[in-house]
């Protein structure tokens, strides 16, 4: 089948650009000045929201009504399943549920707690806290536009609910009641968000003559357009994404404005949604099994297609780059110092960190190598299984150190002292993430020991199959 009949529409991806802003057409210094003014704003309002809810919930005895509903839930799940019940819920949640508003009287209502907005107009039960958080913050910070405040709720309470504990299985807003987790608290300054509304035309971007123009409003006051740094020769691609913007191509999403304190520069992040993408029809009855080889990168095997015969073999080169590139780093880390101590001169009474800084531009080095490694051969088996039609990939990835290192990618140029091996999780997570975008299932097996690999029911059936339809045709099959 043709790989242009074999497609199905999906919906675009959402990305972001960086571009430098390097000059403001207005007063430079006076507006630049109100900008970090509106950083330190952003992060006072996230750690004063923190604050916030953490008394609301320590007022609202929230930690021992926590407590009361694990001890049901421990004595529901040791009784008998067939008279236990419906699994208990608990009585508190991240945000409190004031229940509905029937006849003037609030049912099923299970906080009562007076504050901010609520306790000024005298209301016994108040309203949704996200909704008094709003005004709260409103009022404490009177810089900040209602565009934004929206927007650092927004943040704020999805971060607060995803959040998970650093041990155990509780939420991770649960841990913190409980005292189990300190609040998170920001010590640097936060990107100013903005979205189409802090825009005067709608898109904020725009191009006059050989400038490129950023019209955003970061106060109350008024509308700062800046230039952009996009008239270097390797702000190509950034340019090219900036006029896709423009044109409607793309479609421009929520985006921030963000100050690096080490460069001392701002910096847009534009944020935009792209096109619909085209994924392949792929056939998930094919099997492409992906493993590391012993004498060589890579080894493959397509089960579940009587064209195929099922063995195993190689593909994508026979890795001798991989251990070219080991032994220049082995061979270089061999040459330096082994310690500060014998660090040259001008690196003497600086510090520990620049006496090690050669080793630390070396193991970065072999990181950056194997990661453009693992990215290309992931962006190649995915264009392969689309050329193929394969709707699911297996990949045997190697768990035990002694299995791990009997492999060539982590063998090749390798030596006993140096340490160094292969990520092939990292390659496991490039796979997934490039097959998956394709409409491809991906599947990561753990190889324990070097003789059983494992083979799901899945293959061993597809196998089979291959097996039965060779042996149709008056060809010998191995058993």
């Amino acid at each position: 089948m043709a790989q242009s009949e074999r497609m199905s529409v999906s919906s675009g991806d959402v990305r972001a650009t960086r571009i430098e802003i390097f000059r403001f057409c207005g007063s430079d210094k006076e507006r630049r000045e109100v900008w970090r003014r509106a950083c330190e704003d952003v992060q006072e309002a996230f750690n004063f929201l923190w604050r916030y809810w953490m008394v609301f919930h320590t007022l609202n005895d929230s930690a021992a009504k926590i407590r009361e509903s694990l001890e049901r839930y421990r004595q529901w799940h040791q009784a008998e399943k067939k008279t236990r019940g419906p699994k208990p819920k608990w009585d508190v949640d991240a945000f409190p549920n004031t229940g509905e508003l029937k006849g003037g009287k609030v049912v099923s209502q299970s906080w009562d707690f007076a504050h901010g907005k609520s306790a000024r107009k005298g209301i016994t039960n108040p309203p949704d806290l996200q909704n008094d958080l709003y005004h709260v913050v409103a009022k404490n910070f009177p810089r900040l536009t209602s565009d934004q405040i929206s927007l650092i709720l927004q943040k704020w309470s999805k971060s607060l609910k995803t959040r998970k504990a650093a041990k155990g299985n509780l939420p991770g807003w649960a841990a913190i009641i409980l005292g189990r987790e300190a609040i998170p608290s920001f010590t640097r300054r936060m990107p100013i968000p903005f979205t189409k509304r802090s825009c005067p035309g709608g898109i904020p971007l725009r191009r006059d003559g050989d400038k490129w123009i950023l019209d955003v409003k970061v106060d109350r006051v008024q509308v700062d357009s800046c230039d952009l740094m996009l008239n270097r020769e390797k702000t190509g691609s950034k340019r090219a994404i900036v006029s896709r913007i423009m044109s409607g191509e793309y479609v421009f999403m929520g985006s921030a404005i963000q100050y690096d304190d080490a460069r001392n520069k701002w910096y847009a992040m534009i944020s935009y949604r792209m096109p619909a993408s085209v994924k392949p029809d792929l056939d998930p009855s094919l099997t492409l099994i992906v493993r590391p080889g012993r004498h060589c990168p890579w080894r493959f095997m397509i089960v579940g297609s009587d064209s195929v015969s099922g063995k195993s073999f190689g593909r994508f080169g026979h890795g001798r780059h991989v251990e070219f590139a080991r032994r220049n780093i082995i061979s270089e880390r061999m040459s330096r110092s082994e310690h500060s101590r014998f660090a040259g001169s001008n690196s003497k009474g600086h510090g520990r960190q620049r006496g090690d800084a050669a080793w630390t531009k070396l193991s970065s080095r072999w990181k950056d190598f194997a990661k453009r490694y693992n990215n290309e051969v992931t962006k190649r088996i995915s264009e392969w299984i689309v050329d193929r039609g394969i709707g699911r990939i297996v990949f045997v990835q190697p768990k035990r150190e002694s299995v791990n290192q009997r492999r060539f990618l982590s063998t090749a140029g390798n030596s006993e002292r140096s340490g160094m091996s292969w990520e092939y999780f990292q390659f496991a997570t490039m796979l997934r993430q490039k097959c998956e975008r394709l409409g491809a299932v991906v599947e990561v097996k753990q190889q324990n020991t070097e003789k059983t690999a494992p083979v799901t029911k899945g293959i061993q059936a597809a196998r089979k199959t291959t097996r039965k339809a060779r042996k149709s045709k008056g060809e010998k099959c191995k058993p």
